[in-house]
C-alpha cells in the first residue's frame, strides 16, 4: 500500500524481537530509500548485502551505491556500482555512470560560481518547485500543512500532502507573509510545480492522477502524475482540467512555458 513509514515500524520491531532474514533487511532498506532517508536505508543495505548464500536482485547494488554517494562514501560506493556491473552490465544506469566517473572534479570545477543561500520561506518540510506569479510573487511546492487531519497525510512518508503557496519576495531574496495560492486548485493528492501564462490568467500545474480530489491508480495500485490546467476567473482559478495527451499508464508532469508561450516542455 506504500505506506512506507508503518512498513518501517513493523520490521524494526520484528528486529527487535531477535529476527533477522534477507526479506526484513530488503524491507528496511527499500521503505527507507523510498524515503531518502539514506543513512537508515544503508545500514541495512549493508546487512543485506553481507549475508551469505544469497543471491540478490541487481538493484540492491545499485540502491547501496547511492545510499553511500549521499553519505560521502564515494570510494565505496563506486566498488559498489562496479559490483552492479559486473550483475547487470546491460542497464542504462551504467552508461551514465560509466560517462561521469569523474563527477566531484566536475563539481569542484563548476563550484564558486554562484553565492547560494537559503530563502527565509523554508520550512522543516519540503519546499521546491519555484515560479513567478508576475514579478514580485512567487509560487512552490510544500508540505508544510500541519496534516492534523489522518486524510491529509500521505501513507508514504507520513507528512502532508503537497500543495501550492504563494509569497511576495524582493530581489534581495526578503519574502512576506506565505500563504496558500488557492483553495480550488489544493486537493487530498499531491500539487506541485507550477508555471503561469504571462498575463496571469493561465496556470498549468502537476497533480496526482484523481478522481474527485482522490487518488486514482492504475492496476500495479500507482497513482501516475498528471499536468492540469486552469482560468483565472473573477479571482478564482475555475476550469480545472487535465491536458489531453496525460495518460493513466504513465507519468506526464513538471510543465514549462516558452518565451513566447506557444511551446509546453514538460517531464515524462
Amino acid at each position: 500500500n506504500y505506506a512506507f513509514m508503518d512498513a518501517i515500524s513493523s520490521y524494526e520491531d520484528l528486529v527487535d524481537n531477535g529476527l533477522s532474514d534477507e526479506e526484513i533487511y530488503k524491507k528496511l532498506g527499500d521503505a527507507n530509500y523510498m524515503n531518502a532517508k539514506y543513512e537508515e536505508a544503508s545500514k541495512w543495505y549493508e546487512k543485506l548485502v553481507a549475508l551469505e548464500n544469497t543471491t540478490l536482485d541487481p538493484d540492491y547494488y545499485y540502491r547501496y551505491a547511492q545510499t553511500l554517494k549521499s553519505l560521502g562514501s564515494y570510494e565505496e560506493s563506486d566498488l559498489w556500482m562496479q559490483k552492479f556491473q559486473d550483475t547487470a552490465p546491460q542497464d542504462l544506469r551504467l552508461k551514465r555512470f560509466e560517462e561521469n566517473k569523474n563527477y566531484l572534479e566536475t563539481i569542484k570545477a563548476n563550484s564558486g560560481r554562484y553565492t547560494i543561500k537559503n530563502l527565509a520561506l523554508n520550512s522543516s518540510k519540503s519546499d521546491f518547485s519555484p515560479s513567478f506569479y508576475g514579478q514580485e510573487s512567487l509560487v512552490f511546492s510544500t508540505a508544510r500543512d500541519s496534516g492534523k487531519v489522518s486524510k491529509n497525510i500521505h501513507k508514504w512518508n507520513k507528512e502532508a500532502f503537497l500543495n501550492l503557496y504563494t509569497t511576495k519576495i524582493d530581489e534581495d531574496g526578503s519574502v512576506g507573509e506565505i500563504t496558500k495560492f488557492s483553495k480550488n486548485l489544493n486537493t487530498k493528492t499531491h500539487e506541485s510545480s507550477s508555471v503561469f501564462t504571462k498575463d496571469r490568467n493561465t496556470i498549468y500545474f502537476t497533480r496526482n492522477n484523481s478522481t474527485n480530489g482522490s487518488f486514482s491508480r492504475d492496476d500495479q495500485g500507482v497513482s501516475r502524475l498528471k499536468i492540469y490546467r486552469a482560468k483565472l476567473i473573477d479571482g478564482k482559478w475555475e476550469n480545472i482540467e487535465e491536458l489531453p495527451f496525460n495518460s493513466d499508464d504513465y507519468s506526464v508532469a513538471h510543465p514549462s512555458l516558452s518565451d513566447d508561450e506557444k511551446t509546453l516542455y514538460f517531464s515524462s
